[in-house]
C-alpha cells in the first residue's frame, strides 16, 4: 500500500515537472542549461533591475563587471510582458531579451537612462543601455 501511494506521488512530480509546472529558479533534478541573473545597479545605487543571461559571452562579461576588471555596460532589446510583473525583473512589467543582450563599450545615447524611464514609457527605444549599470551581483539559476 505504502509502496503504491509512493508510486503514484513519484508519478504526479514527474509529470508535472515535464508539463512545465515548475516555476524559473526551482531546484530540478536536471539543471543543463547555464543560466544567470545579473542585478544591474547604477546611478550612484539610485536604481537597480535583473536581467537573465543565457549565453557564455554575456555572463563572462557579468563576472569581469562584477570584479571590476572592465567599465562595459548592458545593452539589450527590451520586452514588455503587458502590465504583469517580469519573475525576475520584479516589480517592472519588463525584461531584456536574454537572447539579445550584450556588454559593451559604448552606445547610442537614445538608450540610456533608468528602468524607471523604461517602466514608464520615457525612454522610447525599443534597447535599454544604462551608461552608468554596472553587474553587482551575480547568481545562477536553474531554468
Amino acid at each position: 500500500m505504502i509502496v503504491k501511494k509512493l508510486a503514484a506521488v513519484a508519478a504526479l512530480a514527474a509529470s508535472v515537472g515535464a508539463a512545465g509546472l515548475i516555476g524559473p529558479g526551482t531546484a530540478s533534478a536536471d539543471v543543463s542549461a547555464t543560466n544567470y541573473v545579473a542585478t544591474i545597479s547604477g546611478g550612484s545605487g539610485a536604481w537597480q533591475f535583473k536581467v537573465r543571461l543565457t549565453q557564455k559571452d554575456d555572463i563572462a562579461a557579468a563576472k569581469a563587471s562584477l570584479a571590476g576588471t572592465t567599465s562595459q555596460h548592458i545593452n539589450g532589446k527590451i520586452v514588455r510582458t503587458g502590465g504583469t510583473p517580469d519573475y525576475y525583473n520584479s516589480p517592472y512589467t519588463w525584461f531584456l531579451d536574454p537572447n539579445d543582450v550584450q556588454f559593451v563599450d559604448m552606445s547610442m545615447e537614445v538608450c540610456d537612462g533608468s528602468p524607471s524611464d523604461v517602466e514608464y514609457g520615457i525612454l522610447t527605444s525599443d534597447r535599454f543601455c544604462p551608461w552608468t549599470g554596472r553587474v553587482t551581483a551575480l547568481e545562477q539559476v536553474a531554468i
